[in-house]
């Protein structure tokens, strides 16, 4: 997807539902720019103007301008003056350091998790992991391995440990869905279920490490191909 690409069509839908569930035209524009940044629907690099964005969301550009400020705090949104707003690109490095980071915190939260999750909880985990495997839509896989981990480190009962966790997972999962990657098959959510269930804390440290850094790599791999490719031009 080029940077001046987006989903229209999902759009649309994120802003009818934005209007839907909230009153103000302002909430309503920074409810929809933001789901549209985190989901993917606009793209890293994305040129985000306010008259094509006041369209689709039925509003002036007031209300428009406020949200894109709102956004700019929560570091989804650049904005440069004179040129408007884009959104926000990570560095590799960025990328690397945050995808350490979700193992430190993964770590602890896989130890805090292990000494609490109940069989009950065991066996709702795993059904998500199942799910996971038998989804093809890239979308509805995305949301459903995030259900897998809010309910896991819901688990831990570290909320400062698991929103952060989430923070992160939600900056790399606007790349991760722009870039349409795919799970890996070999490194099924389910190693991780089987390994608290047998209380082998270290093989499900190992599976988290070994995933992320995975998925991390193929990341990097495709972000230096979409880099090259857009220096040839």
């Amino acid at each position: 997807m080029k940077p001046q690409e987006f989903d229209e069509k999902a759009f649309r839908a994120i802003a009818k539902d934005a209007h839907k569930q909230h009153r103000t035209a302002e909430a309503a524009a920074e409810y929809a720019l933001r789901r549209a940044i985190l989901e993917g629907v606009f793209p890293p690099g994305f040129h985000l103007t306010q008259s094509m964005l006041a369209e689709f969301l039925s509003t002036s550009r007031g209300p428009i301008s406020n949200a894109l400020h709102t956004l700019a705090g929560e570091r989804l949104v650049d904005i440069t003056p004179n040129q408007g707003a884009t959104v926000r690109e990570l560095t590799l490095k960025e990328i690397k350091q945050s995808y350490r980071l979700r193992i430190w915190l993964g770590r602890f939260l896989l130890r805090e998790a292990a000494t609490l999750a109940t069989a009950g909880d065991l066996d709702e985990l795993e059904e998500i992991a199942r799910r996971i495997n038998q989804l093809d839509d890239e979308a509805e896989r995305y949301k459903t391995i995030d259900h897998f981990y809010q309910r896991l480190y819901e688990i831990a009962d570290q909320p400062l440990a698991s929103m952060l966790v989430c923070h992160l997972r939600a900056d790399q999962g606007r790349y991760w869905l722009s870039l349409h990657l795919s799970p890996h098959e070999h490194q099924t959510h389910e190693v991780v279920v089987q390994a608290l269930r047998d209380g082998d804390l270290a093989r499900a440290e190992e599976w988290l490490e070994e995933h992320l850094t995975a998925v991390c790599g193929e990341m990097e791999i495709l972000l230096l191909r979409q880099y090259a490719e857009a220096n040839e031009q």
